[in-house]
């Protein structure tokens, strides 16, 4: 064997190459076991208003496990998108020593009546809030569905000064809107829209011939609707 030396060519290259990804690899672990590498700075980016910085920095550091290079950044991040007023999070590694922290923050368009707020997804969450916003209501498990009606009907009324003060889903599955100081809205079963259309368009002429404010409308016609100053 030691007169063949194409095949102790070969087992020195192996012995070579061995002990320098012995090398690399305990480099590697030293690298991503010492201190130098800890996280020094979090830095928190996004939308912030109602979440302290200091707070996402100490859930953050709870939550992982290791320095920089092996940090597990999915377990940070799910710690944080447990935090009801988060929408969504991504974390970034940003070399040598710390990380950024993106937040998206779940902001409140409108109250559940069965309790918390909602979100323009449609997302369920509960935290305080003293703003003043339209409060919906429904069947269990319907606050998606409505929160879809409710923006589109809103959308409709960009513009004209008026705005939704309720929006509701009957078992029936009938809807009832209530306008912000203005008249109750009986809705119906479906065509929705096409329906709001025709309230808003034809309003001013109502209340102008009426000589009073309107307070319950009926739009369930197929061609008109009902007037009247009593809500039923």
């Amino acid at each position: 064997m030691w007169h063949n030396y194409r095949l102790l060519n070969k087992i020195c290259a192996l012995l070579w190459l061995g002990s320098t990804t012995y090398l690399l690899l305990s480099g590697a672990v030293f690298l991503m076991n010492t201190d130098y590498f800890d996280v020094d700075v979090i830095n928190v980016r996004g939308d912030v208003q109602h979440l302290e910085a200091d707070s996402l920095r100490s859930t953050i550091v709870k939550n992982f496990k290791g320095g920089f290079l092996n940090l597990d950044l999915n377990m940070a991040k799910g710690a944080l998108e447990e935090i009801p007023r988060i929408e969504s999070v991504e974390i970034t590694r940003d070399w040598p020593r710390s990380l950024t922290v993106h937040v998206k923050e779940r902001k409140e368009i409108a109250r559940w009546e069965r309790g918390g707020l909602l979100d323009s997804g449609g997302v369920l969450f509960e935290v305080p809030s003293s703003k003043v916003l339209p409060m919906l209501s429904g069947p269990p498990n319907s606050h998606e569905t409505v929160v879809r009606e409710y923006l589109k009907l809103d959308r409709l009324l960009r513009g004209s000064g008026l705005s939704l003060e309720y929006l509701g889903l009957s078992d029936e599955h009938s809807w009832l809107a209530r306008l912000r100081g203005g008249p109750t809205l009986a809705l119906g079963k479906k065509n929705l829209e096409p329906r709001f259309l025709r309230f808003m368009r034809f309003l001013p002429e109502v209340e102008k011939s009426l000589g009073k404010k309107v307070d319950y409308i009926d739009l369930r016609y197929t061609n008109g609707f009902s007037v009247s100053s009593i809500v039923y």
